[in-house]
């Protein structure tokens, strides 16, 4: 099992160490890092945190915004599943190995979906928008339409299959709903998770 993990960066430089070190996993994985034309030292940032970790691929590219940078990094990536995370969040301890354990327990999973949460005084909250999902239950888009409240690419595990799907380019705002709900909608068995995996 492989993960790709793919990280769109653009003036990161004070959080793309955190996100690097969160990837916590057994697995064998890469982590293809987009510096979507960066003009802060997130491409110096990177390249050390490469020299650090041999894991990490790093894109150069002029900006052309996160959408296109989350594309470019499904076009490279070389897993068998994938996830994304933002260069300003970060995967708890354990939580991509235990979403791995639920993947590999269903031939029919297409997608993991964890709870997404925000750290208040020291403590991690799954955030509100996710209370109707916050359970352990495998779905369907048809079978529950409330997944897409869970409606960006964080916190999700894919099968390598949806890197052939695209993020709208030409959308600037909430340009992975497009993305997300294509993906409920090819899903045959999507596995709802009851904890934090990313934050």
């Amino acid at each position: 099992m492989k993960i790709s993990i793919i990280i769109p960066v653009f003036n990161a430089v004070n959080t793309i160490r955190r996100a690097i070190a969160s990837v916590d996993t057994k697995q064998n994985y890469e982590i293809i890092c987009i510096n979507d034309g960066s003009t802060d030292d997130s491409k110096i940032e990177l390249e050390k945190l490469q020299n650090e970790y041999k894991h990490v691929i790093i894109i150069n590219q002029e900006n052309q915004g996160a959408a296109a940078s989350r594309n470019v990094g499904l076009a490279n990536m070389t897993g068998d599943v994938f996830m994304f995370l933002d260069a300003d969040d970060q995967f708890l301890p354990g939580k991509m190995d235990q979403m791995i354990q639920y993947y590999e327990k269903n031939e029919h999973l297409d997608i993991v979906i964890g709870q997404i949460g925000r750290g208040l005084n020291g403590d991690w909250k799954v955030i509100p928008t996710h209370e109707d999902i916050h359970r352990e239950a495998i779905v369907s888009l048809a079978e529950a339409p409330e997944i897409l409240q869970s409606i960006g690419p964080g916190g999700k595990l894919f099968k390598a299959k949806f890197n052939t799907l695209r993020f709208d380019e030409d959308v600037v705002f909430c340009e992975e709903h497009t993305f997300v709900t294509r993906a409920y909608l090819m899903s045959r068995d999507i596995q709802l998770v009851p904890f934090i995996v990313y934050g």
